[in-house]
């Protein structure tokens, strides 16, 4: 698997890394991560993140590495550190790296972070939209998610229009289905 590894195999590359890391033997994890590979580097952060090592962690975010900068992140969130976990990924989303915005939506999602989500989707983050509609479904929120809908959120449009369909309120449903698609968004355009 070395050879194969050693050869550019992406697949070779990371198993090697995942066999490398169970087994303890660090010293090669580290020397491949050192040669560019980025599975050794991988999974020389997910270690880091197991052992609860912020500061190796925010070590490798601060110089540049997204995957150490959302582990990072997930660690702080997990610690109820949430506004140190949205400054981790700070740099990331000033970049509009659509993973660090996906990542955020989660971390504010899981931990009820509602009022963060709500502002971004207002200013047009599709990712935090998405993630909005799920609680407000949970909570039955009708009137916020036909706010939402009204002003083009597409995924408050599709969540109202399953809430409205299981009440049985097709006609209604069907109508707020046909406006989400209006909106362009969500994969559907005029050709749908």
């Amino acid at each position: 698997m070395r050879s194969r590894a050693d050869a550019g195999n992406g697949w070779a590359s990371r198993r090697l890394a995942e066999l490398l890391a169970v087994h303890g033997s660090l010293d090669e994890l580290h020397a491949r991560a050192e040669n560019g590979s980025r599975s050794a580097m991988e999974q020389l952060i997910d270690l880091a993140a197991e052992r609860g090592d912020l500061d190796e962690l925010r070590t490798r975010a601060d110089a540049g590495d997204y995957y150490a900068a959302g582990r990072l992140a997930e660690l702080l969130a997990e610690r109820g550190d949430l506004d140190a976990a949205v400054n981790v990924l700070r740099a990331e989303l000033d970049t509009d790296d659509f993973l660090a915005s996906e990542r955020l939506a989660g971390l504010l999602a899981e931990h009820g972070d509602l009022d963060k989500l709500r502002a971004r989707a207002d200013a047009g983050n599709d990712a935090d939209a998405e993630r909005l509609a799920d609680p407000l479904v949970r909570r039955g929120d009708l009137d916020e998610l036909r706010a939402r809908a009204d002003v083009g959120d597409y995924a408050s449009g599709i969540q109202l229009a399953k809430l409205l369909a299981g009440r049985g309120e097709l006609d209604e449903a069907a109508q707020v289905m046909i406006d989400a698609a209006d909106t362009g968004r969500g994969g559907c355009q005029a050709s749908c």
